[in-house]
C-alpha cells in the first residue's frame, strides 16, 4: 500500500468523502489533497518523523493567531498510523487560478507574526523543535558522501559542496554545525 492510499483509508474511516486524491508534493513527505473534501493529508516518508511535534506547534499557533495552516477538524487531530505510515490531516486552502501575487510587505508581516507567536509557544514544545542548523549539517554530510546522491555527477556534487561551504561560512555567527563528514 502506498502513502496516498493509506491517507485515503484513514480519512474515509472518519467519514471524509474522497473522490480524487490530488498529489500536491512529494519530498520528505507526501502531501495530498483529498478532493473534494477541504482536507490535505501529510504522510511522513523521510528520515525525520516529526509530524507529532509539527501538529502540536500548529495547534498552539492556531490558538495564538498563526499564521499557520490549521489541522483539519473532520479528523481527530493526532498522528494516525496506517500500514507503517504516519499521517496528519490539515485544512485545504484553495489557491486562485493562475496563482497569486503576495507583496513582500505582507510576507514580512506574516513572518514577523509567526516568529512572535513561535516565541509564545510553550517552552517544552520549543525545546523539541528541530533546528535548521542540524539539517544543514546533515546536508553537508550527504554532499561529502561520494556514493550519494546518486543522481549527481561528481563535478556537480563538488560544486554544491563548495557553494554550501561558502554560504555556511556566512552563517557562522549562528554556529552552524558543519560536519566535515
Amino acid at each position: 500500500m502506498g502513502a496516498i492510499e493509506a491517507a485515503v483509508r484513514v480519512a474515509t474511516a472518519f467519514g471524509v468523502q474522497v473522490k480524487e486524491p490530488v498529489p500536491l508534493r512529494s519530498t520528505n513527505n507526501t502531501v495530498v489533497w483529498l478532493r473534494p473534501a477541504m482536507v490535505v493529508a501529510k504522510v511522513g516518508l523521510g528520515h525525520h518523523r516529526r509530524l507529532a511535534d509539527e501538529l502540536r506547534v500548529a495547534l498552539e499557533l492556531s490558538v495564538l493567531g498563526g499564521p499557520a495552516a490549521a489541522p483539519a477538524s473532520e479528523i481527530p487531530q493526532l498522528v494516525h498510523r496506517w500500514d507503517g505510515f504516519e499521517i496528519t490531516f490539515w485544512r485545504y486552502y484553495p489557491q486562485p487560478p493562475g496563482g497569486v501575487s503576495i507583496s513582500s510587505m505582507h510576507l514580512a508581516g506574516a513572518l514577523r507574526r509567526l516568529h512572535a507567536n513561535l516565541g509564545a509557544v510553550s517552552l517544552g514544545m520549543r525545546a523539541r523543535l528541530p533546528s535548521f542548523l542540524e539539517e544543514l549539517g546533515a546536508v553537508r554530510v550527504l554532499l561529502t558522501d561520494a556514493s550519494r546522491p546518486e543522481l549527481l555527477s561528481e563535478r556537480d556534487r563538488r560544486l554544491l559542496l563548495h557553494a554550501f561551504d561558502r554560504l555556511a561560512a556566512k552563517l557562522q555567527p549562528l554556529r552552524v554545525p558543519v560536519c566535515k563528514g
